[in-house]
């Protein structure tokens, strides 16, 4: 026999929360999402949470074994900037 499909409390709460959050998000103007709201994303994930900044620092260190770690810190800053661009233009 099937189980059962139904919706839990908390998975229903979690959509309307998270439904009710993108709606608002859409209703702020475009240079507020750009300018404002983006760069606040930015330096959460970056800057406080380190996203990743081990796994670049690794494969840089592995791509060029000749740099000194200030060589390769200021590549890492590149890297880091290149995928800020990236992001903001796509």
């Amino acid at each position: 026999m099937s189980k059962s499909n139904k919706i839990t409390f908390g998975a229903r709460l979690g959509y309307r929360l998270m439904y009710g959050a993108c709606w608002l998000v859409g209703l702020l103007p475009w240079w507020f999402l750009y300018y404002v709201l983006a760069d606040t994303i930015y330096f959460l994930v970056y800057k406080l949470a380190r996203y990743r900044v081990k796994v670049v620092r690794a494969n840089l260190a592995g791509s060029f074994p000749e740099k000194s770690v200030g060589e390769l810190r200021a590549i890492a800053a590149c890297v880091e900037a290149l995928g800020i661009a990236a992001s903001v233009a796509g």
